[in-house]
């Protein structure tokens, strides 16, 4: 699970003023973020927030919740909304406690980064009182992985569960007649390819071609490609490949492609 991060806290400092029946005053606070960890580390933050002068905390525990969300590569991370008092409105991957409940509020979140891909994440929090939104603090971290290198890959797969989706504003589960075939090279030290995944149930047919935007993870039990639409050199990242080298399995999701546990034929390199 690796050892907690030490966080030193730095001036994160929102004063945010909210007019309901005269004027509320609070003032968050919120910890510096790492700038880097490893794979397998705890990303602790803290914040607080206190009222201004002469003010109380009253509207924040009638009418007010807090957000947090993460994300990473291809969308990837998490998001959790919960009340003053602590405890979730959404389940979520992040553990949440309140730590001080007198004077002012103080809320610690662990982030494991074992649950999450190698890659650059962005972290922020908010909150809402009533009809008004607050920013309560914000930071960018980068989760690193140990890897080992990789010159070229190329896999074959079929099979699977597509998973449900909506094509021309119908409903459909696309179960089995799933392929997924790409091919990686390295030029000038950078990945490069492409490949496409298609589907189809009866008379629907989809497709999905994208080009590899580079190699998260690489190990020998498993690999995390990351891939897109783009143009030239350029990539737009919204799915990640999941390589299961052990098992001879791989799965994609993201924003649209959505696929678990094709059986790989063809494992080339990688």
């Amino acid at each position: 699970m690796g050892e907690k991060k030490g966080i030193v806290l730095a001036l994160c400092l929102v004063i945010a003023l909210f007019l309901v029946s005269g004027v509320y005053a609070y003032v968050f606070e919120m910890s510096e973020i790492p700038s880097s960890v490893q794979k397998g580390e705890i990303v602790s933050i803290s914040f607080s927030v206190s009222p201004g002068e002469g003010e109380t905390l009253a509207e924040l525990d009638k009418f007010g919740y807090f957000s947090a969300s993460l994300s990473g590569p291809a969308y990837f991370g998490d998001y959790c909304s919960f009340f003053p008092n602590g405890t979730l409105r959404y389940e979520c991957g992040l553990e949440i406690r309140k730590t001080q409940d007198e004077l002012f509020y103080v809320y610690a979140i662990d982030i494991n980064t074992s649950q999450y891909v190698a890659g650059e994440y962005y972290f922020y929090v908010s909150s809402r009182i009533g009809y008004n939104y607050y920013s309560v603090g914000e930071g960018e971290f980068n989760i690193t992985a140990e890897n080992l290198p990789m010159k070229s890959c190329s896999v074959r797969a079929s099979g699977g569960s597509l998973g449900t989706i909506f094509v021309d504003g119908e409903e459909i589960t696309m179960l089995g007649n799933n392929k997924l075939n790409f091919n990686i090279v390295f030029r000038d030290g950078n990945a490069r390819g492409e490949g496409y995944l298609t589907s189809q149930n009866g008379r629907q047919r989809i497709g999905y071609k994208f080009k590899v935007a580079r190699i998260l993870e690489n190990n020998n039990d498993y690999a995390v490609i990351a891939v897109g639409y783009g143009w030239g050199s350029y990539v737009y990242e919204d799915a990640l490949i999941f390589l299961d080298k052990k098992n001879n399995l791989v799965s994609m999701r993201g924003m649209w492609p959505e696929v678990e546990n094709m059986k790989v034929s063809l494992m080339k390199g990688c």
